[in-house]
């Protein structure tokens, strides 16, 4: 029994971020619903998606989550590969807001 993708972890892996936006404004969730289920952020690393993972971050994903198989987080995936556009994505942190 092999783990499976979501909807939004095949449209994050895909840079489809116009649906990537879409599924997550009708409430899809941002992290892996079940055991068997790769996150979408870590399908998003995986395919060298960086802008779907900051828009999965900013949604809310789980940056500590891990692949079910594999065990590792999407940043540990990144930095194995050397993927420095992903580890960007998956360690910049934006500035907050200035409060008026």
């Amino acid at each position: 029994d092999r783990p499976g993708l979501s909807v939004l972890a095949h449209a994050a892996a895909a840079g489809r971020l116009q649906n990537c936006a879409l599924l997550l404004a009708k409430g899809a969730t941002t992290d892996a619903s079940s055991p068997k289920e790769i996150p979408p952020l870590w399908a998003a690393a995986d395919s060298r998606q960086a802008r779907a993972a900051r828009l999965l971050l900013e949604a809310g994903a789980d940056p500590a989550a891990r692949h079910p198989e594999v065990g590792q987080t999407a940043l540990e995936h990144a930095t194995a590969r050397g993927d420095t556009a992903m580890i960007e994505a998956l360690t910049k942190r934006r500035p907050a807001s200035a409060s008026p």
